[in-house]
């Protein structure tokens, strides 16, 4: 008997009844101008092409992205990785310079290893001395 109640009760409420919606507050509905709506939207296409064009930018010299102002305030820096390459989903595998060293380094989750050291060799531009 009880799961018979249930059953036309759920049946009842189940029951598509006509719906009057109604404005909250009684106020008119927002009048945007498409002028606005327009705007808006060339604004976010604009940001998500220039993100994009970043995005290549930076994955097509493979290095990381440089700020040239952030560079000038922090002064010259003792560190630069020089490459990496992913070698498995976990590892990569980095060159990196510091202090007139090259160092090969074995990166992985949570692990560091030193793979190899050697003194950096001079580039096309500098004079050894």
């Amino acid at each position: 008997m009880r799961g018979g109640r249930l059953l036309a009760a759920g049946a009842i409420l189940a029951a598509p009844l006509p719906v009057h919606a109604q404005r909250l507050g009684g106020a008119a509905g927002p009048e945007i101008s498409l002028v606005r709506i327009a705007a808006a939207l060339v604004l976010c296409l604009g940001a998500a092409v220039a993100l994009a064009l970043l995005i290549s930018r930076r994955s097509a010299s493979r290095g990381p992205i440089r700020w040239r102002g952030l560079a000038r305030l922090h002064g010259a820096s003792r560190i630069a990785v020089l490459e990496s390459r992913r070698v498995s989903p976990h590892a990569d595998v980095c060159l990196v310079r510091c202090d007139g060293r090259d160092y090969l380094l074995a990166c992985g989750a949570g692990v560091l290893r030193v793979l190899a050291r050697t003194a950096a060799e001079p580039d096309a531009g500098e004079t050894p001395g």
